[in-house]
């Protein structure tokens, strides 16, 4: 530590310098975009949810809560892409 104090203008200057640099490496691909957010899930696929992770069969849960099978599997791939780890639809594969 050189045992500077900076200016609040120095401050801003470095910071605003960070961000210009941190997003022309993204521009070149030497660091990869972050992440988009997920999106919330609904109230059905809260409970599609709660149901699967509790053990519950596919045709199970998709009778307790009244839905066809395939609204079902898209209700569960909506649920999938949402939970942490998932790799985003931009991401590169190796």
């Amino acid at each position: 530590m050189s045992g500077q104090i900076l200016e609040p203008a120095a401050c801003s200057k470095s910071m605003s310098s960070r961000r210009a640099l941190s997003s022309a490496l993204r521009m070149t691909g030497l660091i990869p975009a972050s992440k988009p957010r997920p999106k919330p899930c609904g109230a059905t696929e809260e409970r599609v949810a709660s149901l699967a992770a509790s053990g519950h069969t596919n045709r199970q849960v998709a009778q307790a809560l009244f839905l066809s099978p395939r609204t079902l599997e898209a209700n569960l791939a909506r649920v999938y892409r949402n939970l942490p780890g998932q790799p985003s639809a931009n991401s590169s594969r190796r």
